[in-house]
């Protein structure tokens, strides 16, 4: 059986409460980042055009390209993309941590 000083056993205490701290505050930062993540793919997902021109229309105009897809439609495409990446990155992230 380990005997403990009453200092000791403070000390051992508040080191596990100091990573548990860290690691609960680790975990909220990369919820925050994942809900962002999350909402930002619904709202994106939402304005892509789909068989009848969809909402992202309405901000790019007129303004295509040769191939049929606007401006506003590629750049929708990419950000779309990075917040997939993001993501996945996040959901992989959250369940190595929990």
């Amino acid at each position: 059986m380990i005997k403990y000083h009453n200092d000791q056993k403070q000390e051992d205490l508040t080191g596990l409460y100091r990573k548990v701290k860290m690691g609960s505050i680790l975990n909220n930062v990369i919820f925050g980042v994942h809900i962002a993540a999350c909402l930002g793919l619904i709202l994106l997902i939402l304005l892509h055009a789909g068989r009848g021109g969809g909402i992202s229309g309405l901000f790019s105009g007129m303004a295509e390209t040769f191939d049929g897809s606007g401006i506003v439609e590629k750049n929708l495409d990419r950000i779309t993309i990075i917040l997939g990446v993001v993501f996945a990155a996040t959901t992989v992230t959250l369940f190595i941590l929990l």
